[in-house]
């Protein structure tokens, strides 16, 4: 047998002698595990439903503000001086993009672009340039969730570290307490079965206080005594026919 089967070999009897054990644990895993899983999703969500309310709401606001800021004929402007208030309005990380067009002759007048990493959640708004009444030109502006994604995620996994941390200490205490209260006094009451169906009735049971190990043990132990009592009466009438017989 090669060292990978002998090895295999051992672990499911390893796994099958301490079936309890395991199944205990690999519960609370999952029931520490998946209510955090799921709570960091739903807020990821929320957050994310949160911010494209509030990029949405940046966006009109920074589309007005620049249609106001060029009210003055394009023509009439510098692509200097309209570039200037551009990035003066939209110095934002989250600004991916932002054209301003010349009408009627449909010219782009000014435009500035930047490399967004993340383009996930881009948010687009467009903006007439109104100048009593008539429509000179147009602002088009993008904005990307990009960055708050990015700070969510890291937020997140700080978050599921955090509790990945908080998760292995609950689980070793709980472990430990289930070893002492649980899996030990188990242990010890199959080595007392083991030891009376051998005929090994001389060592009492330990009672394991008012529980339902303690209230197994009890049961045992009535159990043992019943069996030792009447071992002893059979003994004696062995003893008793086997000296009448002599006599």
């Amino acid at each position: 047998m090669s060292p990978l089967a002998q090895g295999l070999s051992s672990f499911q009897k390893w796994l099958q002698a301490n079936s309890l054990h395991v199944a205990i644990v690999i519960s609370i895993v999952l029931a520490l595990a998946i209510p955090s899983f799921v709570s960091v999703v739903l807020e990821l969500r929320d957050a994310e439903r949160q911010a494209k309310i509030e990029l949405q709401k940046n966006l009109d606001r920074t589309a007005e503000v620049l249609s106001a800021s060029l009210i003055a004929p394009l023509w009439e402007l510098s692509v200097p001086g309209v570039e200037a208030i551009v990035r003066a309005v939209a110095s934002d990380e989250r600004f991916v993009s932002v054209v301003v067009t010349e009408l009627p002759r449909q010219r782009t007048f000014v435009e500035i672009y930047r490399i967004a990493g993340d383009t996930q959640g881009n948010l687009a708004a467009k903006k007439k340039i109104l100048r009593e009444g008539e429509e000179i030109g147009t602002v088009d502006i993008v904005m990307s969730l990009g960055p708050f994604l990015q700070t969510a995620r890291i937020r997140a996994i700080n978050i599921l570290q955090r509790g990945a941390i908080v998760m292995i200490i609950a689980l070793m205490a709980i472990i430990i307490v289930l070893r002492y209260k649980l899996l030990l006094p188990i242990r010890q009451l199959t080595g007392d079965a083991r030891r009376i169906a051998v005929g090994q009735l001389a060592t009492p049971i330990v009672y394991f206080g008012n529980n339902e190990l303690g209230r197994v043990s009890e049961a045992m132990e009535y159990m043992r005594s019943r069996l030792l009592e009447s071992f002893n009466y059979l003994e004696q009438q062995v003893a008793q026919r086997t000296s009448e017989l002599a006599a």
